[in-house]
């Protein structure tokens, strides 16, 4: 009896592409291939917080505190969960997750989670500023596209990798 088996190749090559304005007219929605770089490349001005935890300072109080006691704020940050419980009855799972989230303080979509992976989306307002990242062999033909039209220094070494996966054929 024989068995057949059937490889995927895959690459660990993680790829950016930012979509914004762009193209003749700069319409929204224009996709560009912006190098080899994590996802937390791009996390500059955001920060990390817990989903919920708005919630619970709005009803608490931002500094609030009992005789003298960390808030909740600083707990949670410091990711003291066992205080956070006994002095305030918040357990992690109430807090949900670590995710990112812009100034004002609207979700961009990135856990923290996808942040230490090094793949995710961080979609600031929907058509002009989204930035993600993902595996090359995971490459939409539009991906690819980009990556062949953009003018970034990697360029070369990408491509070489897609020819290699049998993505791309030169």
């Amino acid at each position: 009896m024989t068995t057949s088996t059937t490889t995927t190749i895959t690459s660990a090559t993680i790829v950016a592409f930012h979509i914004g304005k762009g193209g003749r007219f700069h319409n929204p929605g224009f996709l560009s291939f912006i190098g080899t770089e994590r996802i937390g490349k791009f996390t500059n001005d955001l920060f990390c917080n817990f989903t919920n935890l708005h919630s619970f300072k709005a009803r608490l109080g931002y500094d609030s505190s009992l005789d003298g006691q960390p808030c909740i704020q600083d707990l949670a940050a410091n990711k003291d969960f066992d205080t956070l419980e006994t002095l305030y009855g918040i357990t992690e799972d109430m807090l949900g997750v670590e995710q990112y989230f812009d100034g004002n303080g609207n979700t961009v979509g990135l856990t923290c989670d996808e942040e230490f992976e090094g793949v995710g989306r961080i979609d600031v307002d929907g058509g002009y500023d989204t930035t993600y990242t993902c595996y090359l062999s995971d490459c939409s033909e539009n991906e690819i596209t980009a990556i062949q039209d953009s003018r970034e220094g990697s360029k070369d070494e990408i491509l070489g990798e897609l020819v290699e996966l049998g993505m791309v054929v030169i």
